[in-house]
């Protein structure tokens, strides 16, 4: 089945919208077409679902920063732009690369190197942390449910593939970079939140 194709922008003229009008959007659209406006937010449709504060002030995914001026990042506040809560891990397994970055600034952190280690070397340089309490942050707080390399399904079309990349964001869900096959037979990669992914339980011949 070959996706259709559609923009948010041609539909409603600019986003994000009202999620009560998004609901408008036919579902098909929404869950099985191919956006050409690139990835957005299942709620409002901004077109950077990855910041909190480009939601429609409606929409359940929205949060204003300066809501949260006394919370700090586990990552510690931004070394350049002293931003408490901008700071997020990313990493992917075919670039093999790891990086912090910071939303509110143009800071970026990065190495070849696993998740565990890039925040050890990152801590250390910026004179953060202990090298136990950056590994203490990694196992108290669980920051992903599928691991680079698994293979996972597209919960909505029962698409399969395996993760690319993941990123972890400070106010919203996490997210993966799956390589996979489309029902029409092309491979595709494009980003999804965690729950829009379930695991695959590879069957082995006995």
């Amino acid at each position: 089945m070959k996706r259709k194709r559609f923009s948010l922008i041609k539909i409603f003229g600019s986003v994000p919208v009202h999620p009560d009008k998004f609901k408008e959007l036919d579902k098909k659209l929404k869950w099985l077409g191919e956006c050409e406006d690139g990835d957005f937010c299942v709620g409002c449709g901004t077109l950077t679902p990855f910041i909190s504060k480009s939601h429609h002030v409606n929409c359940s995914s929205y949060k204003d920063s300066d809501e949260y001026d006394e919370h700090v990042s586990e990552l510690g506040r931004c070394p350049e732009c002293d931003s408490p809560d901008g700071l997020s891990m990313d990493s992917s397994m075919e670039l093999e690369l790891s990086q912090i970055s910071c939303s509110d600034c143009r800071f970026i952190f990065q190495r070849s190197l696993c998740e565990e280690d890039l925040i050890i070397i990152f801590n250390n340089k910026y004179q953060r942390a202990s090298e136990q309490g950056a590994f203490s942050y990694l196992q108290e707080n669980n920051m992903f449910k599928h691991e680079l390399g698994q293979v996972v399904q597209v919960t909505i079309s029962g698409e399969e593939g395996h993760i690319k990349g993941r990123a972890e964001y400070q106010n919203d869900a996490n997210q993966y970079y799956v390589h996979y096959l489309s029902a029409d037979g092309r491979a595709m990669n494009a980003w999804f939140e965690e729950g829009e992914l379930s695991p695959v339980e590879l069957k082995l011949d006995n």
